[in-house]
C-alpha cells in the first residue's frame, strides 16, 4: 500500500512509463491458469462438495476428516498466494503511470482479500470462507482472461464489449457470498459464527463499493440539481474534519475493535480479575444520554429540517443561502453521528474488561460495526437526507437505552426501576419498522434521493429487524426451544474441522483438566 499510494508514484514522477506489455500478457495468462487450477483442485477433491453443500454437516470417519483437513490447509495456502499475486496488478499500474486506475475500491479490495484470507487461513482454516474462494477464483479467472485479451493490443479491442459485465459478475459473487453466509448461521454445523459475521460485514462493504462503482461508470449520466449540488459542495468541507480525511482510518478502527472484543481482549483477560469500572460506566452512560439528546436537538432545530425531512427532500421556495446552510449543517450532523456511533463501541470493550463475554453476541457486534461503517461511508461520500430517518430514530432509542443503562449502573438500589427492559427491544423493533416504511415511501416519492442508498437501508433495516425479533423471541418469548436445540446438537455435534472424533467419526466431548 505504501508503494502504490506514495513511494511508487513519487519514484515514477520524472520517469517515463515502463513498457511491460509482454510481462503483463504473461502475468494475465498465469492468473487465468492459476485460478482455474485452484478451482479444479477444489471441485475434484472427493470431500469438498459434500462438506460445502451441507455447510459441514456430514458423517465421516476420522481418517476422512484428517484427509480433508490437510487438503483445506493446502487450498488456503494457494488461495493466499493467489491473492498476493493479485497485488502485482496495482504495481503494474504504478510502473506504467496509470495512477488513475488505482482507486480506493481497487486497493481496498486487493488488500482486504489478502489480509482476510491469510488471517483466517493461519488462525481458523475452516469451511466458513470456502464460498469466497470458489466465487472469487471463478470471477478472477474470467476477469484476467478479459485483461489478457486487452493486453494483446488494439486489434482485440472489438472483443472487449463485455467489460461492464465483469462488474456485474463481481456484484453477483458478493450477493452469493452473503446469501451462503447468512444461510450458514442457521444451517451450518460447527461454523465459527464470528468468522461468518466478519465475512458478511466485509462482503457487504464490498457490495456497496461495487454497486457505487457500477452506477457511477455505467448508470445514468444525469443527476438532479440537488444531487449535483450536494456532490459539488461536500467533498473538501468533510475531508477537512478529524477522522474523515482518509477512507482507511475508521475501517482500521473497526478492524481493531473486532479483533479486540473477539480475540485479543478475552485472551488478555483470561487469567485476570474483572476490572471495576462502575464509575467509568456511569459517566459513560450519562455522556451517551446527553450526546444523543444534543445531536437530536441540533438536527431538528436546523432551519427547514422538517420541510426537507417530511417532504422527502422535496422543498420549494427555499432561498439558495438557506439551502447551502442547511446542507452544511447536515454534513456536521453526519460527523457527530459517526463519532457517536464510534463512542458506542466502548460499550463492548467494557464487557470485555469486566469479563462479561456472554453479553457480546452477534447482534451486538454486528449492529455496532454496521452502524459506524454505514454512517461513515454515507456521511463521507454521500451526505444526503436518505439516512436522516435512521439518525432521527436511532438517537431517540439510544437516548432512552443509555438512560436505562445509567440506572442499571447505579447499583441494586435502582433495580426496581428496571422493569421495562424488554420494552427497549420493542422500541428498537419499532424504529426499524418506521425506517423501512420511510425508505419504502422515499423510493417513489422523493426528490434527489439516491435509490442505491435507500435499497441499502431497506436491506440492512430488514436484516436488523429479523435479528431483533429473534432476540426478543429468544429472551422474552415462550421457552419451547430446548428439545429442538437438543436434537440439533445430536445431529450436528461438533463438526469443526479442528474437532475431536471417535473411530466412527462421532463428535467427542473433551473433559477439561483442572
Amino acid at each position: 500500500m505504501v508503494f502504490v499510494i506514495y513511494l511508487g508514484p513519487k519514484w515514477m514522477r520524472d520517469r517515463d512509463p515502463y513498457n511491460l506489455r509482454y510481462l503483463i500478457v504473461f502475468y494475465n495468462a498465469c492468473q487465468v491458469y492459476y485460478n482455474w487450477w485452484i478451482i479444479k483442485e477444489m471441485l475434484t477433491d472427493k470431500h469438498f462438495l459434500p462438506h460445502f453443500l451441507t455447510f459441514g454437516c456430514v458423517n465421516a470417519t476420522q481418517a476422512e476428516r484428517n484427509e480433508f483437513q490437510n487438503e483445506t490447509y493446502r487450498a488456503y495456502w494457494h488461495g493466499t498466494m493467489n491473492k498476493l499475486l493479485d497485488l502485482l496488478d496495482t504495481v503494474f499500474f504504478v510502473l506504467t503511470k496509470k495512477q488513475n486506475h488505482i482507486t480506493f475500491l481497487h486497493v481496498q479490495h486487493h488488500a482486504a482479500a489478502a489480509a482476510v484470507l491469510w488471517t483466517v487461513a493461519k488462525y481458523y482454516s475452516g469451511l466458513e470462507i470456502m464460498i469466497v474462494g470458489l466465487c472469487n477464483m471463478t470471477v478472477h479467472m474470467v476477469m484476467y482472461f478479459y485483461y489478457f485479451i486487452s493486453s494483446l493490443g488494439p486489434r482485440f479491442k472489438k472483443y472487449l464489449w463485455w467489460k461492464k459485465h465483469l462488474t456485474l459478475l463481481q456484484i453477483a459473487q458478493l450477493i452469493t457470498i452473503i446469501t451462503y453466509s447468512v444461510a450458514s448461521l442457521w444451517l451450518a454445523c460447527g461454523f465459527n459464527k464470528y468468522v461468518v459475521y466478519l465475512l458478511s460485514l466485509e462482503t457487504g462493504i464490498n457490495l456497496v463499493l461495487f454497486l457505487h462503482f457500477y452506477f457511477k461508470n455505467y448508470g445514468s449520466k444525469t443527476m438532479s440539481r440537488s444531487l449535483t449540488k450536494k456532490i459539488a459542495v461536500c467533498g473538501e468541507l468533510i475531508d477537512s474534519w478529524p477522522l474523515f480525511g482518509s477512507p482507511l482510518i475508521i475501517p482500521s478502527i473497526l478492524l481493531a475493535y473486532a479483533l479486540f472484543v473477539l480475540y485479543f481482549g478475552p485472551k488478555f483477560m483470561k487469567n485476570r480479575d474483572a476490572y471495576n469500572l462502575k464509575y467509568v460506566i456511569i459517566l459513560y452512560n450519562a455522556v451517551q444520554v446527553y450526546y444523543n439528546y444534543w445531536i437530536l436537538k441540533e438536527a431538528i432545530s436546523i432551519k427547514h429540517f422538517f420541510t426537507y425531512f417530511l417532504g422527502f427532500g422535496c422543498a420549494k421556495g427555499i432561498p439558495v443561502a438557506d439551502e447551502q446552510f442547511f446542507f452544511n449543517e447536515i454534513y456536521r450532523i453526519f460527523w457527530h453521528g459517526t463519532m457517536n456511533k464510534m463512542l458506542d463501541l466502548l460499550d463492548t470493550i467494557f464487557f470485555v474488561l469486566t469479563k462479561k463475554q456472554s453479553h457480546i453476541t452477534f447482534l451486538h457486534v454486528h449492529h455496532h460495526m454496521v452502524m459506524v461503517a454505514t454512517i461513515f461511508v454515507v456521511g463521507k461520500y454521500y451526505p444526503g437526507l436518505e439516512p436522516a430517518i435512521i439518525g432521527f430514530c436511532n438517537t431517540i432509542v439510544h437516548m432512552v437505552m443509555y438512560f436505562y443503562y445509567l440506572l442499571a449502573a447505579l447499583g441494586p438500589n435502582f433495580k426496581k426501576y428496571l422493569w421495562w427492559k424488554k420494552y427497549l427491544t420493542v422500541m428498537q423493533m419499532i424504529q426499524f419498522v418506521i425506517i423501512l416504511i420511510y425508505a419504502s415511501i422515499a423510493l417513489g416519492f422523493s426528490c434527489g434521493f439516491n435509490k442505491i442508498i435507500l435499497y441499502m437501508i431497506l436491506g440492512e433495516g430488514t436484516f436488523n429487524l429479523v435479528l431483533f425479533m429473534n432476540f426478543y423471541k429468544k429472551s422474552y418469548g415462550k421457552e419451547k426451544r430446548a428439545q429442538a436445540m437438543k436434537n440439533k446438537l445430536g445431529v450436528c455435534g461438533s463438526l469443526q474441522i479442528h474437532g475431536t472424533y471417535d473411530v466412527n467419526g462421532n463428535a467427542m466431548v473433551e473433559k477439561k483438566v483442572e
